[in-house]
């Protein structure tokens, strides 16, 4: 998007409950993208980050999605091993309660197991983690923080 239609992304997305941007690499949001990105979460729109096998790239470090991502995310990130889904048992808002109905209804929880995830470096201090992938290794499933008015 060049800067001409940066205002008009940004009233666009004022009309939109939550932007979603799946697994890619960084360097396909233009710096006005991830700047508009941020205006938007800032002003209190949610955004997801999904993350994946190529998920954001090597970031420049005045990339705005630095700053929104909830994680810092290390270079190569894929670990290939099996893990179960766990909420984390401070979480006790409604995704957490249906997560868990969820895993309970199954009831074996070898039936719900990821083969491998894209961990991260860190979770910032203000972020929470919702899901946790369990294995040999304890790694963040699912991450949110605030961000100005919205959430990441």
């Amino acid at each position: 998007m060049d800067a001409r239609r940066a205002g008009d992304a940004a009233e666009a997305l004022r009309q939109m409950n939550a932007v979603i941007l799946g697994a890619h690499n960084g360097d396909l949001l233009s710096p006005a993208d991830a700047q508009t990105l941020d205006r938007y979460v800032s002003a209190g729109g949610s955004l997801i980050l999904l993350g994946g096998g190529d998920s954001f790239g090597e970031l420049p470090a005045d990339s705005p999605l630095r700053e929104l991502s909830p994680v810092t995310h290390l270079e190569k990130p894929f670990t290939d091993e099996r893990f179960t889904v766990a909420v984390d048992p401070a979480e006790n808002g409604a995704l957490a309660r249906q997560v868990r109905e969820i895993l309970a209804a199954d009831g074996q929880p070898e039936d719900l197991v990821l083969t491998g995830i894209d961990h991260v470096r860190d979770v910032k201090p203000n972020a929470r983690v919702l899901l946790w992938a369990e294995g040999a290794q304890r790694l963040p499933l699912l991450v949110w923080q605030p961000y100005g008015q919205g959430k990441v």
